[in-house]
């Protein structure tokens, strides 16, 4: 099980490095901010692998973790040919959309590389049993939460604000909106 969530761990975080290296579009230089986050995420990761490899024992918390393991990698490739065909911007950088996602996962949800990526960190709380991993959660997750925001901010104010503002009221930002509140 322990060699299971190292393998399924790897290969998401090359997933996630790879679609900041080749996916995700830039206009210059790489966003400090993202900077940033690229290096606590493999400081982090480096983290997991360890406490990972250090976990004793496995039971239900373990299962949990590679199932959200697996979840991330498949919402993550399956959100991709979405984002290569938008040419979805680097996070925290000041690249307007030509339009609005809402097939494939963006159906769902508005935003479901941050729901991966948050999901991996979880993850590896979950396998390894370690709740000091939790500051990964919280740091990256605050990364996160802050990219959206600042995203969805632009996207109001732009050309397609009108259109993002219903499409906002329908879908969630990192869950699936099951019932809508009337306004």
């Amino acid at each position: 099980m322990k060699f299971l969530a190292l393998v399924l761990a790897i290969i998401c975080f090359v997933s996630f490095g790879w679609a900041i290296k080749s996916l995700f579009q830039r206009q210059s230089a790489v966003p400090i901010p993202m900077r940033w986050l690229n290096i606590l995420g493999i400081s982090f990761f480096v983290l997991h692998l360890i406490a990972i490899w250090l976990s004793a024992t496995y039971n239900v918390g373990s299962v949990i973790g590679i199932a959200l393991y697996s979840a991330a990698f498949m919402l993550f490739w399956w959100s991709v040919p979405y984002a290569r065909r938008e040419g979805l911007a680097i996070a925290f950088s000041q690249s307007q959309s030509r339009s609005i996602l809402k097939s494939g996962p963006y159906k769902f949800i508005r935003h479901p590389f941050y729901l991966s990526y948050l999901m991996f960190w979880i993850a590896g709380v979950f396998v390894s049993q370690n709740v000091v991993l939790l500051i990964s959660v919280v740091v990256m997750g605050a990364f996160y939460i802050s990219a959206l925001k600042s995203e969805e901010a632009e996207l109001l104010k732009s050309r397609l604000g009108y259109e993002y503002a219903e499409y906002r009221e329908r879908t969630g930002a990192l869950w699936p909106r099951l019932w809508r509140t009337k306004a």
